[in-house]
């Protein structure tokens, strides 16, 4: 089998294409006929990591992780990617430990910086996590997730005038993301904007109807409101995708 050390994937756009389509079972099979045929980099091996920590098995890319490191030591991207595999293992030291060694790398590289507020906010360290969030808008002020962090580092600081207008800017830069709207749809509750919360809630679900929070939040909404009938609907719902969770039982009965 031929390594390249230095060469980068031949198709690295049909790869990212692939990757930002959520085809992860496809790009898998792509990359490993590119492993069958000996055409391995440092790329092959982070894609390939990519596409099993969004299938949720976070232990597998870690070790695809690994070798693309092996292949290309000061390649930032790589090391955000092993933070955020750690972060969504629970390990948040580790994860931070790594986003840090991509800052070293590259101080440009916004989601790392993100990944360290993500912890922060973690840790209930708010003011600490709003300055991290801030550090990677700098550097990137197009994406969502970015915004995403900063609207929900609001909300725990009870900020929600400022948690609506961030979570505004990321949907004018991603409209098609459910947990935005559902997010939306907390904020504009605790601020008893009650038609803005459920029409946001309405908008997560038909983005994600198989997604049990945007319908709990829903439920919720069409709660304060006082329209206890649709919101008992949307409890029942929510419980149906996740049977026994005791806050939607919980809910449930409040609305009955």
């Amino acid at each position: 089998m031929k390594i390249f050390r230095k060469t980068k994937l031949s198709n690295e756009k049909r790869a990212q294409q692939l990757l930002n389509n959520k085809q992860y079972d496809e790009l898998i099979e792509y990359l490993e006929d590119k492993h069958i045929d000996g055409e391995m980099s440092a790329d092959t091996f982070y894609f390939m990591g990519k596409a099993w920590c969004f299938k949720a098995n976070e232990e597998k890319s870690l070790v695809l992780f690994n070798k693309a490191l092996e292949l290309e030591p000061e390649d930032a991207k790589i090391y955000t990617a092993i933070g955020k595999a750690y972060y969504w293992m629970d390990e948040d030291n580790k994860a931070k430990e790594f986003f840090l060694k991509a800052i070293n790398y590259d101080k440009s590289q916004s989601e790392a910086y993100i990944g360290v507020a993500d912890v922060y906010e973690n840790a209930k360290e708010y003011d600490e996590a709003l300055v991290w969030a801030k550090k990677a808008l700098k550097y990137d002020k197009d994406n969502h997730n970015i915004y995403n962090t900063l609207g929900s580092i609001y909300m725990r600081m009870e900020k929600y005038d400022e948690a609506a207008k961030v979570f505004q800017k990321a949907l004018n830069i991603a409209d098609d993301v459910d947990f935005l709207y559902s997010n939306a749809c907390f904020v504009y509750m605790m601020l008893e904007e009650h038609d803005k919360a459920i029409e946001y809630g309405a908008k997560s679900i038909d983005i994600s109807p198989d997604n049990s929070t945007n319908h709990y939040y829903y439920g919720q909404a069409l709660f304060n409101k006082g329209d206890f009938k649709a919101a008992i609907e949307a409890f029942e719902k929510a419980l149906e995708l996740e049977s026994g969770d005791d806050i939607y039982i919980e809910h449930l009965k409040m609305a009955k």
